[in-house]
């Protein structure tokens, strides 16, 4: 008998110290020492080159709600674009998490042009103007 769920983290390409530490969270907390892996993004479709990682984990009895209560925990460069997607095969429907708080900006993203490096700013050293 099993008891399957289905995971997907969605987030932006420089979070692997942070997936270091989910995993190693994962292997802590549950006793099947489950853990999430890397899709190929290559694989997908568009013009584009995918400019995001997405790991996955096809869990068996695995306590995906206290991983959704330690997401922010972890440590995210970039928390806003952290998302959990969860599949309970008991549930009623696709449940989604954010690493980010509800309501709370943790940073703003800037990218520099010219280099093509991205940056987390802190909201409480950014003058943010809003035009409209």
């Amino acid at each position: 008998m099993s008891s399957i769920t289905d995971m997907v983290i969605f987030m932006g390409l420089y979070e692997s110290e942070a997936m270091t530490r989910l995993n190693a969270w994962c292997a802590f907390n549950d006793s099947g020492v489950q853990q999430f892996e890397p899709l190929d993004t290559d694989a997908a479709g568009g013009r584009k080159v995918f400019t995001a990682s997405v790991w996955a984990m096809a869990g068996n009895y695995f306590d995906w709600e206290r991983l959704a209560e330690a997401l922010p925990t972890f440590g995210w460069n970039w928390p806003n674009e952290v998302v959990l997607i969860v599949d309970d095969e008991h549930g009623n429907a696709v449940q989604v998490f954010r690493a980010s708080q509800a309501g709370e900006v943790l940073g703003y993203e800037y990218c520099n042009p010219a280099t093509g490096e991205r940056l987390l700013l802190d909201p409480r050293e950014v003058n943010v103007v809003r035009h409209g």
